[in-house]
């Protein structure tokens, strides 16, 4: 069922494949992605039913997630066209949520902020609030320019980490309230095992090697007389002393032994660059780039799934067990959904993204 509201928002009319005499629609596809956090739909329907002829450029349609959860989406465009069967509208929106792109951040510093505070704060004055929220602990976010909310949004996320959702509540024909989630992590760890070409078939898997590297130089605020960035090169790590890698004083960047020996370029290492502007600690500096390289070190693998084949329970966020017997030695991975595509006007349509990494399960 698609839901389709005017411009300002007023529920006009209702499509249905359920009920005879509804406009039907087809070919429709609920896309999110934990990966970039897009969100879109996209469907077709009948032109010539009275139904569709409320939908319009800039209007809205609703939906209903795989929890009952109301997703609201803008619409971009609508293309017409015609077959033997008559006229029908290729339609394609994206997440309502786009509007805070029009809205602002005024230059400031969130010191010491939660993540419930930073959430209110930066939505402060727009037409969303925030919703479900998860203590994520507290964090420091500057804003040295004007900064649209969306962005802010983003930078929210990256800082504070967390997983977004978005979602809307109807009373009667109205939107009434909009919110978003943040939650430590989306999905439930169900480890259920798949082996890549046994029970995983017609399943497409791509390596991506492009965001490799074996080490990462850490980089945080500028210095207050501007003479440069803090580093940690003045923080020395030993493993003997319990910490999780060797790192001598002097060294502004730490390194994998074993994604060198694998990835490395004639025994050197293959380099890139962590930064936070909002850090000030070295110590803490060294820590988060040292856990981005854990994320970093490995190529980045993702399989497209057939929805038949992981069950109807599937969420976004959802972890379970791969393995791949093509890499030697085999790979035995935990892998997210990190990308959904979902038809409700054809499940057998549906499709997963999981995006793996090596680990040990």
């Amino acid at each position: 069922m698609i839901w389709v509201f005017d411009t300002q928002e007023n529920l006009r009319s209702v499509l249905t494949n359920d009920s005879p005499g509804g406009c039907p629609y087809w070919d429709d596809k609920h896309s999110e992605s934990l990966t970039d956090g897009s969100l879109t739909y996209d469907f077709s329907c009948a032109a010539d039913h009275e139904a569709a002829s409320f939908i319009e450029g800039y209007g809205y349609v609703a939906i209903q997630d795989l929890d009952k959860n109301l997703v609201l989406f803008q619409i971009t465009s609508i293309e017409e066209d015609e077959d033997d069967n008559g006229r029908y509208y290729n339609v394609s929106c994206e997440n309502a949520v786009y509007e805070l792109i029009g809205n602002y951040i005024r230059p400031t510093t969130w010191n010491s902020y939660t993540i419930e505070q930073a959430m209110d704060g930066a939505l402060y004055g727009t037409r969303w609030q925030r919703g479900i929220t998860e203590f994520l602990g507290t964090q420091t976010l500057s804003f040295t320019e004007m900064t649209t909310v969306y962005q802010g949004l983003q930078d929210i996320r990256t800082t504070w980490g967390g997983e977004f959702r978005f979602r809307v509540t109807m009373q009667g024909a109205r939107i009434t309230g909009r919110y978003i989630d943040i939650v430590k992590k989306r999905g439930t760890v169900t480890m259920e095992r798949f082996e890549y070409r046994r029970n995983m078939k017609g399943v497409t898997k791509t390596v991506d090697m492009s965001t490799l590297v074996t080490a990462l130089i850490g980089q945080g605020q500028s210095t207050s007389d501007g003479s440069g960035v803090l580093t940690f090169a003045d923080v020395e790590w030993s493993k003997a002393k319990g910490d999780p890698a060797d790192k001598p004083l002097g060294q502004d960047w730490i390194g994998d032994e074993d994604a060198l020996q694998t990835y490395g370029r004639n025994g050197q290492h293959v380099f890139g660059l962590y930064s936070d502007d909002n850090q000030t600690d070295a110590n803490q500096l060294l820590l988060d780039t040292y856990n981005a390289l854990q994320t970093q070190k490995t190529p980045s693998i993702t399989y497209a799934v057939d929805m038949v084949l992981l069950g109807d329970g599937v969420r976004l966020g959802d972890t379970i067990v791969i393995r791949d017997t093509e890499f030697q030695p085999p790979l035995l991975f935990t892998a997210r959904v990190v990308g959904l595509d979902l038809s409700y006007s054809d499940s057998t349509q549906d499709t997963a993204t999981l995006g793996a990494c090596p680990s040990n399960p």
